[in-house]
């Protein structure tokens, strides 16, 4: 079975250099004008297709995209071997920590569940 991730980004250039740099991922190809940036070096390839947000967010709606936080149809959980090295190099390429990581019992995370953004 092969499937693929899509990520929609209000800005493709930003998000293909904090893929790389936050998460070492390396750009394989553009397609479409420029507008989709095929992303490699996961389990699955990830397609960051850029939205701006003045696009609705639901087709046949008036709900529009808001990406101040982490607005995206899609979510993801990242799994490292080392979370506070990951955590680093995210926030380093440009992420904000919204809660600290914290030990539960299968391993570590950040708090309550918030991402790294």
């Amino acid at each position: 079975m092969q499937f693929i991730v899509n990520i929609d980004v209000q800005d493709i250039n930003k998000a293909i250099s904090f893929y790389e740099k936050g998460l070492g991922l390396q750009l394989i190809r553009r397609l479409f004008g420029d507008t989709v940036a095929e992303m490699g070096g996961g389990p699955a390839p990830i397609y960051l297709i850029e939205q701006p947000d003045t696009n609705t967010a639901v087709p046949g709606t008036y709900i529009q995209r808001h990406y101040p936080r982490h607005w995206t149809p899609v979510h993801l959980d990242v799994l490292v071997e080392n979370i506070d090295l990951a955590v680093s190099q995210a926030v380093s390429a440009g992420a904000a920590l919204e809660g600290e990581i914290k030990p539960f019992a299968w391993g570590k995370a950040c708090d309550n569940e918030r991402s790294v953004r």
